[in-house]
């Protein structure tokens, strides 16, 4: 997290490092010489696995709330694929009872978090980092001709005092009026 709080990096949220954490049982649990048997299920299994840890980090790395939504709503849809190849693996007996208890409480754990996320997001006012303020590094000051102006994006504000200038279209310095060196 930064220094205000926010996380810049998919790696501090805590639904990536639970759907992680999934992806790891999973691929220790389907090591074993049993389920090896049955490879087209044990593929479903390690790829709706990586599938939710990776949608997770994608959805971050797009930058904006709606389309983070639609990537957790992916993962949170690959754990429910998941938990329903562990019933398959448990009734075809590649998975033991101990094993699919502990796979099945993984992936309710991280669709739980998940779906708290998803809540969250939906509840925040922020909207992602393409909607953010922008940093202070971002507003610098320019000058044109006798006025200062703030420049941010695509934002222009006047800093020098001007006269008959409501919208800033026309503006007209004012004599005796100081612009300001920095931007505040």
């Amino acid at each position: 997290m930064d220094d205000r709080g926010f996380v810049r990096e998919f790696e501090q949220l805590k639904t990536w490092r639970a759907a992680r954490r999934l992806r790891y049982t999973v691929f220790r649990l389907t090591r074993q010489r049993v389920v090896d048997q049955d490879r087209g299920l044990r593929s479903q299994v390690r790829n709706a696995a990586l599938s939710a840890m990776a949608n997770v980090a994608e959805g971050f790395e797009k930058a904006g709330n709606a389309e983070m939504l639609q990537f957790l709503r992916v993962a949170k849809g690959s754990a429910g694929e998941l938990r329903s190849h562990a019933y398959a693996a448990l009734d075809s007996e590649m998975l033991t009872t101990a094993g699919f208890e502990h796979l099945r409480g993984a992936c309710l754990d991280t669709s739980r978090l998940i779906a708290g996320f998803i809540r969250y997001l939906k509840a925040t006012e922020l909207k992602g980092s393409r909607h953010a303020p922008p940093t202070r590094k971002a507003v610098r000051e320019v000058r044109l001709g006798h006025k200062a102006y703030e420049v941010n994006g695509a934002t222009m504000r006047c800093l020098t005092r001007m006269t008959g200038c409501a919208s800033h279209s026309m503006p007209t310095y004012e004599p005796g009026a100081r612009a300001l060196n920095s931007v505040p």
